[in-house]
């Protein structure tokens, strides 16, 4: 502040949402296999990916990282890959107006009709209405 003297009253912002780094868009878990596998999908999930791409990019066999990931997050590869796109897709549609079917395939969605199906059975809305939503407390 250049010598200034501080205010007497704190200036208070109000907060703008967190931003996730890729490095650290996974769990810290204490299974070396489980979070080799989250670090793939953190990668990877804007990809074509399924359990078995997973297993084979960190030399696992899928039956055995089925097994860690039931043990160690109590659910199967499939949904992790599935929560990253979601989360994805979220920030997405909460801070940018690119078109659904663009956001679709960027976070591995493929089609608008896929990241739809998943939005309401997940989160009970369309992602359209989740933008709406997301940006309307936005400016509030």
């Amino acid at each position: 502040m250049a010598g200034q003297e501080p205010p007497a009253e704190p200036i208070r912002l109000a907060p703008e949402g967190l931003v996730v780094r890729e490095s650290t868009d996974f769990f810290a878990v204490d299974n070396e296999l489980v979070a080799a596998a989250l670090a793939y999908i953190s990668a990877h999930s804007h990809q074509h990916i399924g359990p078995d791409d997973v297993a084979r990019a960190i030399g696992a066999e899928t039956r055995t990282l089925q097994n860690h990931f039931g043990k160690t997050l109590n659910r199967p590869i499939a949904t992790e890959i599935r929560r990253v796109r979601i989360e994805r897709a979220k920030r997405e549609l909460a801070q940018s107006d690119r078109a659904l079917a663009v956001i679709a395939h960027d976070v591995g969605f493929g089609t608008i009709q896929r990241l739809y199906e998943v939005f309401r059975r997940e989160l009970g809305m369309s992602p359209g209405e989740y933008r709406e939503q997301r940006q309307l407390k936005g400016k509030a």
